[in-house]
């Protein structure tokens, strides 16, 4: 979609602050011990989101800082 300056980022969360996410680490069913606020993943939308046509940004990783791949 690069001839209509249209992006595409892929978003690779770690363990997200849901319900879920959070009952399964305090049981112990997940590796890592934290999870990622959700505010944190709306915020980096917002900054893609306001950034220029005349960037492009692919890819982002955002593990959370006690998980696997920090």
């Amino acid at each position: 979609m690069r001839s209509q300056q249209i992006g595409v980022t892929v978003i690779n969360p770690g363990n997200v602050g849901t319900p879920e996410v959070l009952a399964d680490l305090a049981a112990n069913h997940l590796s890592g011990g934290e999870a990622i606020p959700l505010t944190d993943l709306l915020r980096i939308i917002d900054c893609i989101l306001s950034l220029s046509r005349a960037t492009c940004i692919k890819e982002i990783d955002v593990p959370a800082m006690l998980g696997e791949g920090a």
